[in-house]
């Protein structure tokens, strides 16, 4: 048997080969990315944008909300924060649906307001035109 010390191969001496086709096909990668990447923005900058004039602006009516708070509690019900009753309610609430019919009702409702109130203002928004409703929690005291 052979011994094993003289069997290694001795390394030669001379520089390292850099291996360049990996490299290469990196380079290309990148530049196919880039100019994808890049082309959008050639076509944004050749779009024509039709900008308003500078002058006055047309106010929003005051009645196009995309929320609105509604708060029951026991004496009667809140809309941000002005006292209502069920029946004013109902004119406020098909008021507010013929500017934006897509406004969310954002409901809080007191601890010591009874279920038939909540149940009232859910009748009235959906009878109203506004069938987006959601309750407002409070978070737990400890």
């Amino acid at each position: 048997m052979r011994n094993k010390r003289n069997t290694r191969r001795k390394r030669p001496n001379g520089p390292a080969k850099l291996q360049t086709s990996a490299m290469l096909d990196i380079v290309f990668l990148l530049l196919i990315y880039f100019v994808a990447t890049a082309a959008p923005t050639l076509l944004e900058s050749h779009m024509r944008a039709d900008l308003p004039s500078p002058g006055p602006s047309t106010p929003v009516p005051p009645e196009a909300v995309t929320l609105l708070n509604v708060a029951v509690k026991q004496e009667g019900y809140y809309i941000q924060g002005r006292f209502r009753d069920l029946a004013s309610l109902q004119d406020d609430l098909v008021m507010i649906a013929t500017y934006s019919p897509d406004t969310t009702v954002m409901v809080s409702v007191d601890p010591d307001a009874m279920n038939t109130q909540v149940m009232a203002l859910l009748d009235t928004a959906r009878h109203a035109g506004l069938p987006n409703v959601a309750f407002a929690g409070r978070p737990r005291e400890l």
